[in-house]
Parts: structure tokens; C-alpha cells; sequence
């Protein structure tokens, strides 16, 4: 036993590099458990953070659909009153061009009877005038007949 004790003397010198091994250890151990544990709180925060994406998109699309629904109906309600306007606006012009162009046609269609009544007038008179001159003619052809015959008649 006191070969024991003096070995253990001995080598009381050769502890120090021990204890830095014990303490090097113990160091790694802990860096170990610490990364460990940022590692799973990180996985915890990460696991964290997705459920509350997902239950704050979750009620952004139900939310969504109350918030839009009295919007869009006013949208579409607005939108359709415009639509009436603009539609009774385009017929109420529409009619007022069909308006006039009627107008026009009968102002065309009564400037058309007035020519054609002129027409038939001047038709008429022209008529006239040729059977007047015809008959001017034939009176002076019968006439200068007469005449022709009536100096034949004399040089005979």
C-alpha cells in the first residue's frame, strides 16, 4: 500500500494536465447541450412561426372574404347603375340621330316632289311649246307650199 501511495504521490504532478482534459470535456459538453438547445429552440420558434402564418393566413382568407363581400356587391351594384346610364345616354343620342336623319330624309323627299312638280311644269310647257311650233311649221309649210304652187302656177 505504500508502493500505492507513493505512485499516487508520484503522480500527483501529472493531475493538472487531467483536470484541463476534465475541464476541456466538461467545455465541449456544454457547447454541445447550448448548440443543441439554440438548435431545438430555433426548431421551436421556426415550428412557432409557421402555425401563426398559417392561422393569420387562415383568417385573412376568412376575414377576407366579410371584409370584400359588402365591397364587391357595392362594386358590382355601382357598376351596374353605370352601365344603365351610359346605356340609356348611347339610346337617347342614338334616337336623337335617328331624329334627324328622319327629318333630313323628309326634308330630301319633300325637295324631291317640289323638282319633280318643276319638272312635270317644265315638261309640260315644253310640250306645249313643241306642239306650238309644229303647228307653226305646218301652217308655214302649208303656206309656202301654197306659195311654191303658186308660182309654179304662174311661170306655167
Amino acid at each position: 500500500m505504500c508502493r500505492l501511495i507513493g505512485d499516487f504521490r508520484a503522480s500527483r504532478g501529472n493531475f493538472a494536465p487531467l483536470f484541463e482534459w476534465t475541464a476541456a470535456a466538461g467545455r465541449a459538453e456544454i457547447a454541445n447541450e447550448t448548440a443543441h438547445a439554440i438548435e431545438k429552440f430555433q426548431q421551436e420558434a421556426d415550428e412557432h412561426s409557421r402555425t401563426a402564418h398559417a392561422a393569420a393566413a387562415e383568417a385573412l382568407r376568412t376575414n377576407c372574404r366579410r371584409w370584400l363581400a359588402p365591397q364587391l356587391e357595392q362594386l358590382t351594384r355601382d357598376l351596374t347603375a353605370r352601365l344603365s346610364q351610359e346605356g340609356a345616354a348611347q339610346r337617347n343620342e342614338h334616337a336623337q340621330q335617328l331624329e334627324a336623319r328622319a327629318e333630313t330624309l323628309r326634308t330630301v323627299c319633300r325637295e324631291a316632289e317640289e323638282t319633280a312638280a318643276r319638272l312635270k311644269t317644265q315638261s309640260d310647257q315644253s310640250e306645249a311649246q313643241i306642239v306650238a311650233a309644229r303647228g307653226i311649221g305646218e301652217a308655214r309649210g302649208r303656206n309656202g307650199n301654197c306659195a311654191t304652187r303658186g308660182a309654179e302656177g304662174y311661170s306655167q
